[in-house]
């Protein structure tokens, strides 16, 4: 009987959710691009900024970042130091990314809870950015949901990764 997280709707199904959000991200990142082309030309050309483009820019940023996270958890391209794990046995390498995949779940999982009670706070106070009166409270939600995904990424890997000898 084969494993069902070797491949198959698992593998599958991580990997559309990363690559809906990678695209989400690419999208979010090319709109910031054009909010900032425009108000480049209308300060210049035109003596007129766009209004908000710098709480746009923030709020992208944001969403770009978080959406660009669970990505890159999936594909495991996060930023290493691997100086000493490349000298570790194999039983010492598996356990050492075991230990650390299990860290790494609860630091998202800890983090997106805390965003996600931000969220709460910033709907329950209404705060709104301060020129285009934006309610922030979804964009922060999505950020929360961003860290919860990229929790589920890391352990879709653990469960891959303990599966195989």
């Amino acid at each position: 009987m084969s494993n069902p997280t070797n491949n198959g709707l698992p593998d599958t199904l991580a990997s559309g959710i990363a690559q809906v959000l990678a695209f989400i991200a690419g999208t979010v990142l090319f709109l910031m691009m054009l909010a900032t082309f425009a108000d480049v030309i209308g300060r210049y050309f035109f003596n007129h900024p766009l209004l908000g483009t710098y709480e746009l820019t923030q709020l992208a940023l944001a969403l770009t970042i978080f959406s660009a996270m669970p990505w890159v958890t999936l594909k495991s391209e996060h930023v290493e130091i691997d100086f000493l794990y490349t000298r570790l046995s194999p039983y010492w390498k598996k356990l050492n990314r075991v230990i650390t995949n299990v860290l790494v779940i609860c630091v998202f999982s800890m983090v997106g809870y805390a965003v996600f009670l931000q969220g709460i706070k910033a709907k329950d106070s209404g705060l709104v950015t301060e020129d285009l009166n934006i309610q922030i409270y979804g964009a922060i939600f999505y950020m929360a949901l961003c860290c919860l995904t990229s929790g589920l990424m890391v352990m879709h890997q653990l469960i891959k990764d303990t599966g195989h000898d």
